[in-house]
């Protein structure tokens, strides 16, 4: 098959895998309860960000170790340079005061740290493993601030989200559908 050919099946894989997985998995997250800001900062940035992590793992292990560490910190750079910056030229962006506030200095926080585990050429089973009690922290610190939003947030923050009429059982689908493309996606 000529890759050109290829690249097009990867790449729309690729797109409906990543809108299919993000569109179950809120619905699902709505379904249960969870904010809508907790659901941007967690649910959908792990939908978004399930292409670089099973390229990176498929990098790693067939020993391509730079290309993982490369896909990471390139499509954090082109997430905020190039989407959040072509998303602002469109429509300016508002944001609350948290995201500032918490948000964005644990997002400096965490690359310095990045920064640090592969200042000696690589990252450890032990960087690793702190890295991941470290997202789950702050997941975990994410969900307890949103339950703390006061009512009139949570009613605003509703009523820009997008209302998922989706049932549980075709959003769970949609999940199932969505990670199974983005795995045939990348191969």
């Amino acid at each position: 098959m000529p890759a050109a050919v290829q690249l097009t099946i990867g790449l729309v894989a690729l797109y409906f895998g990543g809108e299919w997985l993000i569109r179950g998995a809120t619905a699902l997250a709505s379904r249960l309860g969870v904010s809508p800001l907790a659901i941007g900062l967690t649910v959908v940035a792990f939908g978004t960000s399930t292409p670089e992590l099973v390229v990176s793992l498929d990098a790693v292990l067939s020993g391509a170790n730079d290309i993982a560490v490369g896909n990471v910190v390139g499509s954090n750079i082109a997430n905020i340079g190039l989407i959040l910056g072509l998303a602002a030229l469109v429509r300016p962006a508002v944001v609350q005061a948290k995201i500032v506030r918490v948000d964005l200095p644990i997002m400096v926080a965490v690359s310095l740290v990045l920064a640090a585990v592969l200042a000696d050429g690589g990252a450890s089973r032990t960087e690793g493993f702190m890295l991941l009690v470290a997202l789950v922290a702050y997941c975990g610190f994410t969900f307890w601030e949103a339950g703390r939003e006061s009512p009139r947030m949570r009613d605003e923050l509703a009523g820009a989200a997008p209302s998922h009429e989706t049932g549980a059982g075709s959003a769970a689908l949609f999940v199932v559908v969505g990670l199974l493309l983005l795995v045939a996606g990348q191969l």
